[in-house]
């Protein structure tokens, strides 16, 4: 679920901005069990239909958006790439590795870059009364004040897709961004450790991913049990428990693995 899944004949392809674009099946999946939350409260009147498909449409335009940036450092740095959007994400995938670390952490960076840039656009214009105020949102003092007027005239599929792009083009590169492998986050932590020790570097960033990866899993599965737990500001939830669960074992494999080849250095199918 978290890995490149084979082509199908039900995939959707495209070209976009000169890039081809692939987008399997189970992200249409994922991404509705991801706003399934929407169906059990609604913000919008009737079923959750609406709220759900706009969640969906939400999702696929900043994944893609957000590859689109990783697509257009490849570019900058003298590559091509194309996209594949598959279960909880996608990636752009290149033709060639630039060449100089700060290349490859700028490439890192690029998609929760541009995902910030929009959500600051759209906070803007939301200021300037170019866009509807967002419905159900949590504005921390970043959006003007809700007014009698606003709550009066309640939820609109345009007030509930404005608290939507503004919640996943904040969140979403904040959690991308976390020093986890194989979030952006984490692939900027190992270029960051082997400028430090080439010999150790990968390992070291894969035991920090795994620690973090743990910690959050465990933060959340407390939530759970409904046990006070110290960092409320985390994500919680059995879903974030379990993501979190599986990039934890998949950082343990990783290092089983390096350990592995560090072990026998003669084999052939050293990557």
């Amino acid at each position: 679920m978290l890995t490149d899944s084979a082509p199908t004949a039900f995939d959707l392809r495209f070209r976009m901005l000169g890039t081809d674009v692939r987008i399997h099946p189970m992200f249409w999946v994922c991404s509705a069990f991801l706003g399934w939350s929407y169906v059990r409260a609604p913000l919008l009147p009737g079923n959750g239909m609406t709220d759900l498909a706009l969640w969906i449409g939400c999702c696929f335009a900043s994944i893609l958006l957000h590859e689109f940036g990783h697509v257009f450092a490849i570019k900058a740095f003298g590559h091509d790439a194309h996209i594949v959007l598959h279960s909880f994400g996608g990636y752009a995938m290149p033709t060639g590795e630039a060449r100089w670390r700060w290349q490859r952490i700028a490439v890192s960076a690029a998609g929760p870059a541009i995902q910030f840039a929009l959500w600051g656009a759209l906070v803007a214009a939301v200021w300037a009364g170019a866009l509807p105020r967002p419905f159900a949102f949590s504005t921390a003092g970043w959006l003007p004040p809700v007014t009698p007027e606003f709550r009066e005239e309640g939820p609109t599929p345009g007030r509930a897709l404005m608290a939507m792009l503004l919640s996943v083009n904040l969140y979403w590169p904040l959690f991308n961004l976390l020093p986890i492998w194989p979030l952006d986050g984490g692939q900027i932590a190992r270029e960051v450790f082997l400028a430090f020790s080439r010999r150790s570097g990968v390992i070291a960033s894969l035991w920090l991913s795994l620690v973090l990866a743990a910690g959050i899993a465990v933060n959340a599965f407390v939530d759970v049990k409904g046990v006070p737990y110290p960092l409320t500001y985390l994500p919680r939830g059995t879903f974030v428990a379990v993501f979190f669960a599986l990039f934890a074992f998949e950082n343990f494999q990783a290092i089983q693995v390096e350990n592995s080849m560090r072990r026998e250095p003669w084999r052939e199918d050293w990557p």
